[in-house]
C-alpha cells in the first residue's frame, strides 16, 4: 500500500511505476477547504485503469503515472477523514 497526499488545489496524485508493481492499493490523502484530509482507496487494478503518464519534467519519461483527485472521488472507497495537529 502507498500513502500520496495533495494539497487543496492539487488535481493529481502520482506513483511511480515501478511501485505500482509492489503494491495492492493506493490511498489518496486529499485535502479539503478546512484542512482535514479525506482518504479514499483505490486498488491497483483500478489506479492502472484510471491512470495517465506523468507529465511533469522532473521525471523520466512514463516512470511515473497519475490519477486525477476527482476519479479517486468517483472511483475510490472513502475511507476516513482526519485532521493533523501541528
Amino acid at each position: 500500500m502507498v500513502i500520496k497526499c495533495a494539497h487543496e488545489r492539487t488535481l493529481y496524485v502520482g506513483v511511480l511505476s515501478d511501485m505500482l508493481l509492489r503494491v495492492d492499493e493506493v490511498i489518496g490523502a486529499f485535502e479539503r477547504a478546512d484542512g482535514a484530509f479525506d482518504l479514499r482507496v483505490l486498488t491497483r487494478d483500478e489506479y492502472l485503469r484510471l491512470m495517465r503518464p506523468s507529465k511533469s519534467l522532473s521525471h523520466v519519461p512514463d516512470r511515473g503515472q497519475q490519477v486525477r483527485r476527482r476519479d479517486f472521488e468517483a472511483h475510490g472507497t472513502y475511507m476516513t477523514s482526519i485532521r493533523v495537529s501541528s
